[in-house]
């Protein structure tokens, strides 16, 4: 059986890195993984939010149109209740809204994650001990930071 010349490579990296090695890089792996999970979720509640302020001022708009009139035409009046209604089923000022929403709010996650995730990236690119530590120091900042959230209700004691 021939194996791919890319597993070979990559499995004799991973036995030229050694046990505490391979744990470091899990570690800084996990934590870039933490930092985008937590950075995506966000986005999609930025989108969310963000889509639903659009369409209702838009909404809020519109329907304040269709409730003055410059004149008595009726033709007016219905063309305004039209534009109201098309504008209630669109879906194109929703969608903008939700996709520069979610941009924010990914970007504003990656911000907030900013020591993790640097200490992540360190923890992948650097070798031996300088790895080590970054991995200590980001499991220290991940125990700490589980800490205080976990207990937060106690008052702001930690």
């Amino acid at each position: 059986m021939n194996i791919p010349p890319i597993l070979t490579n990559a499995y004799s990296k991973l036995k030229a890195m050694g046990p505490l090695g391979i744990a470091a890089k899990s570690v800084g792996l996990v934590g870039i993984g933490t930092a985008l999970y937590d950075s995506n979720y966000l986005g999609k509640l930025y989108a969310r939010q963000h889509r639903q302020d659009a369409n209702a001022k838009a909404g809020l708009e519109y329907f304040n149109n269709t409730q003055y009139l410059d004149n008595k035409s009726h033709l007016i009046s219905k063309i305004k209740n039209k534009l109201f209604k098309w504008e209630l089923e669109n879906t194109i000022r929703g969608d903008a809204a939700a996709s520069s929403g979610y941009t924010s709010g990914f970007f504003t996650g990656l911000g907030r994650a900013i020591v993790p995730l640097s200490l992540s990236v360190a923890t992948l690119f650097l070798k031996g001990k300088a790895a080590w530590a970054t991995a200590g120091s980001l499991l220290l900042y991940a125990l700490t930071s589980v800490g205080r959230h976990a207990t937060s209700h106690l008052n702001d004691e930690l």
